[in-house]
């Protein structure tokens, strides 16, 4: 004795199922890669497109780990999350108190290797570990006052500072 064979409609509604999940993976896979950065290295100068919501993303590693960065002007220091901090094998060295635009935050300092797509490596670089459970990784000014910038039509444009201009 066979089982019975499911309906016609039971099979359509199956069909159908599976065809909107497909539609909705690719949807996703489109939007995220919308969103990523678009990295062009020109003459020594990395050029980057806004991505979602106006703002700019940088490729990067963390002590080896792959990373996007966010471009953050308004934070003093490179920061990462606290699950990135132990995927990328960093410990605190100390906490300090940090005031984000969120209020202020306990946190905790440490050093890493923080590599740039196009702009090369910033060794033993101070870093914040930032209390949050995510993989949220921003690039501050303690690397971004070492580089030209100049946005300008939804590009932003960073360039290594040379010697002679550190002297000025």
């Amino acid at each position: 004795m066979s089982a019975p064979e499911p309906s016609s409609g039971l099979k359509w509604t199956i069909i159908w199922l599976l065809v909107g999940t497909a539609v909705f993976l690719v949807m996703q896979y489109v939007l995220h890669e919308s969103r990523r950065p678009k990295a062009i290295l020109q003459d020594g100068t990395v050029v980057l497109t806004k991505g979602q919501g106006g703002h700019y993303y940088w490729d990067g590693q963390v002590n080896g780990h792959p990373v996007e960065f966010l471009i953050d002007t308004g934070a003093s220091m490179t920061s990462v999350s606290e699950d990135l901090a132990e995927q990328a094998g960093l410990q605190g060295q100390r906490s300090i108190t940090m005031h984000t635009a969120a209020g202020a935050v306990e946190a905790k300092l440490s050093e890493a290797d923080i590599e740039l797509k196009g702009m090369g490596r910033f060794e033993r670089l101070q870093v914040v570990i930032l209390p949050t459970r995510d993989t949220t990784a921003m690039v501050g000014m303690n690397v971004l006052g070492k580089l030209h910038i100049q946005q300008q039509e939804g590009q932003l444009r960073l360039k290594a500072a040379t010697s002679s201009d550190a002297s000025r």
